[in-house]
């Protein structure tokens, strides 16, 4: 068998599933999306303990509409949130339908629907931000100073990096 290096080949003995299993399971991408699922899952947690029926994968769209303030079509959050719209179009409508956003027809064009926030929806970003501060400290709690800078640092790099 034969293991890819670099365009060379190199004779191994090992399976190829668990060489690559190791390559993958070490590489940047697969570490960052398994610490994404963590985070997401924890925050999942804490929004469940506070009675917010929500997920942290539909905290973008609502932190988006909280944070800019003013009415957005739903192609105007996809495009901000750089994602496709059917995908923010269907956690629009849970959410909608979960009481937290209000969606009407643009008055200026009939082509388009604006979002906003709902009463509850404001009062969910408002809890939820709180859930996040709170996991943020307690994740910071156990680095150092240095550490949690170097974190943000580096993340910073990386999303400047993948972003060009």
């Amino acid at each position: 068998m034969y293991l890819c290096t670099r365009n060379r080949y190199a004779k191994t003995s090992m399976k190829p599933e668990i060489t690559l299993r190791a390559e993958v399971k070490n590489s940047i991408p697969f570490k960052m999306a398994a610490v994404t699922r963590q985070i997401f899952k924890q925050v999942n947690l804490e929004l469940t303990k506070v009675g917010l029926p929500i997920v942290a994968e539909q905290m973008p769209i609502l932190m988006t509409i909280h944070f800019i303030q003013e009415p957005l079509s739903q192609q105007e959050i996809a495009n901000l949130l750089q994602k496709d719209k059917a995908g923010v179009q269907r956690s629009i409508q849970t959410m909608r339908k979960g009481g937290f956003l209000h969606i009407e027809d643009d008055p200026h064009d009939k082509r388009r629907n604006i979002v906003s926030l709902t009463t509850s929806g404001r009062f969910a970003c408002e809890k939820a931000i709180e859930c996040v501060q709170e996991f943020d400290a307690r994740l910071k709690s156990q680095l150092t100073e240095q550490e949690s800078e170097l974190i943000s640092k580096v993340l910073d790099k990386l999303l400047t990096i993948v972003n060009d």
